[in-house]
């Protein structure tokens, strides 16, 4: 009932289940770092069998080499043959469902865990606190990272999708899952369900989230608020409402800067706030002010050349280049450029989203043919890492077919 809850964003029903959502997650905690998974081997495969509509299955095919989450405590086992008669029994039932018979696909996850690597989303052996022994259950808490490693199809037509746990203690994915998390957060509960319902479009239940949580909350100065103003200033600011941003923002700055919390989270106040001054007051001083004491907390936290540096210096470019400072843009830009580079995948869309904002600035010093050059890099990562229905492909395009007509003229 809990994982439907999560899968269907029922926030009345996830409401009553915050208590257990997150007592589920302190006992996974628990299990895993005091009763650590015993094996003779550094790796254990964990299995998972269910049916996939086409269009998820699709997903995850245009997802191999990338990093996917599960928006459920994902439950597993040990035993390959439990895994499959999963999907018998998952099939058999489908039969009853005219509508859906052609489109569910069977699938395997097949998990690979190194068991000695370090993450900081618990998973547990839970046979010995199951009713079902013989399941050999493994269980991932809400939010587990997994890297996709490839997928193929059995002769009797099962899907089998390799996926490997991410790991915190390997250089190349550390940082690039800490970029992820800084969204999503660490420990589950209404507020962190609202920003992964924000990242996914679902503006409206968001905002049924942290709405539902702040009155909830006695103090109204507290930490707590003051994730749910951060939560509720994104939602008016990618909704366009940038006076209401601009008021979220604000509230939760003061919050923050009262109670002297950690500079990671004071940071996320800062970028808001310059956010907010950019579009709702068409302020960019005040904006670049914000962005460099964001920018300065960062650096203190991460090092100089971290993904969340690299997003500031993209920032500090957007506010240089709505100023018509295009020399200083183009500078703050290749500076994000270069950090992303070095820590994303070559195909990661982020790569492309400075791509494209090179290549207005060089549009808009009339110098065409390097824009196009540009905003063709970016369109082919953008058609290797997003769904072609993604505005940001969409739009890049748009601007492709507008550049190539200038030189036509």
């Amino acid at each position: 009932m809990l994982n439907k809850a999560l899968r269907s964003r029922d926030i009345d029903t996830l409401i009553l289940f915050q208590f257990i959502i997150t007592d589920l997650y302190e006992q996974l905690k628990d299990l895993h770092y005091n009763h650590r998974i015993s094996t003779s081997a550094p790796i254990l495969c964990v299995y998972r069998g269910q049916l996939l509509s086409k269009v998820e299955l699709n997903d995850m095919k245009s997802s191999i080499g990338r990093y996917v989450s599960f928006f459920s405590f994902l439950s597993t086992t040990k035993v390959r043959e439990v895994a499959l008669s999963f999907i018998t029994i998952a099939a058999d039932a489908s039969k009853n469902m005219p509508a859906a018979k052609n489109d569910l696909q069977r699938v395997l996850y097949e998990i690979n865990i190194d068991l000695t690597s370090v993450t900081s989303k618990p998973y547990a052996d839970i046979k010995p606190h199951s009713y079902f022994q013989t399941e050999s259950e493994v269980l991932f808490t809400l939010g587990s990272i997994f890297k996709v490693e490839g997928i193929t199809r059995t002769k009797d037509g099962i899907y089998v999708i390799k996926l490997v746990l991410a790991s915190e203690s390997k250089s190349k994915s550390k940082e690039l899952l800490h970029y992820i998390k800084s969204n999503l957060e660490e420990k589950p509960d209404i507020i962190s369900l609202g920003h992964v319902l924000k990242e996914m479009g679902a503006y409206d239940k968001a905002e049924q989230c942290f709405e539902r949580q702040l009155c909830e909350l006695k103090d109204h100065s507290s930490f707590e608020a003051a994730r749910c103003y951060i939560g509720l200033g994104n939602l008016a600011y990618v909704q366009g409402d940038n006076d209401l941003a601009f008021d979220y923002s604000q509230e939760a700055l003061k919050i923050n800067e009262s109670l002297f919390f950690d500079d990671e989270n004071l940071s996320v106040c800062y970028n808001n706030m310059a956010n907010a001054y950019s579009s709702s007051k068409d302020d960019y001083q005040k904006a670049l002010k914000y962005h460099n004491k964001s920018l300065a907390l960062k650096t203190k936290t991460n090092g100089g050349d971290s993904l969340e540096v690299a997003r500031s210096f993209f920032n500090i470019g957007l506010t240089n280049y709505h100023q018509g400072k295009y020399e200083i843009a183009l500078k703050k830009f290749n500076r994000s450029l270069r950090i992303r580079q070095k820590r994303l995948p070559r195909d990661h869309y982020n790569i492309a989203d400075v791509l494209v904002n090179i290549g207005a600035v060089y549009e808009n010093i009339n110098n065409i043919k390097t824009a196009l050059g540009y905003y063709q890099r970016a369109d082919q990562i953008y058609l290797r890492s997003l769904p072609s229905t993604h505005q940001s492909l969409i739009n890049n395009q748009a601007n492709i077919r507008h550049i190539k007509l200038k030189i036509k003229r």
